[in-house]
């Protein structure tokens, strides 16, 4: 039988510095679909896999001093430039890694809660998966 995993011991990290202030991290992989119904498809649509993306998902907690990791996603946002070496991984060290574009960077500051900032990383090509800490 297996053992599941407490969110609160799985690291996202750029350059191999983790993201302390990180909160909620979220992965999403999806395709296009592309229709290639035909006359031979018995009167259904057909489809195929299109182009694939993914993204990461994931809060920061705003912390007095800024973390270099803060500094340098919300320096990435305003310049547009490119976040290599992202990694997100699992208790068991499972998980994904690529290179991202920052496309969000949105501070919310709710009256009964702490100040975050939302962010949203887009993958550049194909994710690599990790597998036990390959």
């Amino acid at each position: 039988m297996g053992v599941g995993q407490a969110g609160f011991s799985c690291v996202l990290s750029i350059g191999g510095v983790e993201v302390g202030e990180a909160k909620d991290v979220k992965i999403n992989m999806s395709r296009g679909e592309v229709e290639d119904s035909a006359r031979d498809t018995g009167g259904f649509r057909s489809f195929i896999p299109g182009l694939g993306e993914w993204s990461l998902e994931f809060m920061l907690l705003k912390k007095d001093p800024e973390s270099s990791a803060m500094a340098a996603i919300r320096a990435a946002f305003l310049a547009g430039t490119v976040v290599e070496d992202v990694r997100m991984v699992d208790d068991f060290n499972n998980g994904w890694e690529g290179d991202v574009a920052v496309t969000n960077f949105s501070e919310n500051q709710p009256y009964e809660d702490a100040v975050a900032i939302d962010v949203t990383f887009r993958g550049r090509g194909v994710p690599v998966q990790i597998t036990n800490g390959s």
